[in-house]
């Protein structure tokens, strides 16, 4: 269940940082293939985690671009919401070995 809602997220993010970007003249561009798939529940774990450690790296460099408030406020909400999905990967890597 958590996964999915995480994957629900990252489609609205991606909505989200679209409508932005277009909004300010920028084209976004989609970069998901090919997809990513693990021998173990433990490797797609850290896949996940990698994954979620380069969309906050990705947010991070967005927040540092000039953006009025509004945007800087959506922005920051999806970063906090990779942070969160951060933690429950890495908390889940730590239970799983």
């Amino acid at each position: 269940k958590t996964l999915k809602e995480f994957i629900c997220h990252e489609v609205d993010h991606s909505i989200h940082l679209s409508d932005i970007l277009k909004k300010n003249g920028i084209e976004p561009t989609v970069a998901v293939w090919p997809p990513q798939t693990a021998a173990t529940p433990l490797e797609m774990v850290r896949k996940d985690l990698d994954t979620e450690t380069g969309a906050i790296t990705l947010y991070q460099q967005i927040l540092e671009q000039d953006f009025d408030d509004p945007t800087k406020r959506i922005i920051e909400k999806l970063l906090s919401a990779e942070e969160s999905h951060h933690h429950y990967f890495s908390k889940l890597l730590s239970e799983l070995g």
